[in-house]
């Protein structure tokens, strides 16, 4: 009989560990509830400023992405300071799990779009009166769109579920036309490359 006891009470104790992970993996989902954000980032580079930072929501198993970014760069060489902004929708479907209970995770390839927006010296949204209607397409509202990698690992029952660093490509819209309609701009010259922190809740 104290064999059988032990057997139960080794069983109990599996299955409440085992209810345990379950919730956790349901927990990773919308712990804090839907109004707030599901993950924050630190990044430098990718035309998005020397400095920024940015929060944003996943849904679909963080496969669909939707977040904003501020971004500053100092003043320097008698240049003003620039302001950043950026709005971008991404989709990563791709996700390479591994190590023990696959802690450690890889997105080897996502893509998303969105808008860039700039407050600095000679950019504008509304193009000033003095040129002609058309000339000029405004500089300081322009499509952005990113590709990306990500490695993380996973903290369960953490206060951050999960930690990853990334590298992203970037490019803006007038930086993509001015490859496709002149020959002496290369493909590479078009994009530049952010490196980030993301922690998701």
């Amino acid at each position: 009989m104290k064999g059988v006891g032990v057997a139960v009470a080794a069983l109990l104790v599996s299955m409440e560990a085992r209810a345990g992970d379950v919730g956790e993996a349901a927990g990773e989902r919308d712990r804090l509830g839907w109004y707030a954000p599901d993950y924050a980032r630190v990044q430098t580079g990718g035309f998005l400023g020397m400095f920024t930072a940015g929060l944003g929501f996943s849904a679909f198993d963080d496969v669909l992405n939707v977040g904003g970014t501020y971004g500053y760069v100092p003043a320097r060489d008698g240049a003003p300071p620039v302001h950043l902004g950026s709005l971008v929708v991404s989709v990563r479907p791709l996700r390479l799990d591994f190590g023990s209970h696959d802690q450690f995770f890889v997105r080897p390839l996502y893509a998303g779009f969105g808008a860039f927006l700039a407050s600095m010296k000679n950019s504008f949204i509304v193009q000033p009166d003095v040129y002609p209607a058309g000339y000029y397409q405004p500089t300081g509202l322009q499509p952005l769109v990113v590709f990306g990698a990500e490695i993380g690992v996973r903290e369960r029952g953490a206060a951050i579920l999960r930690h990853s660093l990334f590298v992203e490509e970037v490019t803006l819209g007038q930086l993509a036309e001015a490859v496709v309609q002149n020959e002496g701009h290369g493909f590479v010259d078009a994009f530049s490359t952010a490196l980030g922190y993301r922690a998701s809740f």
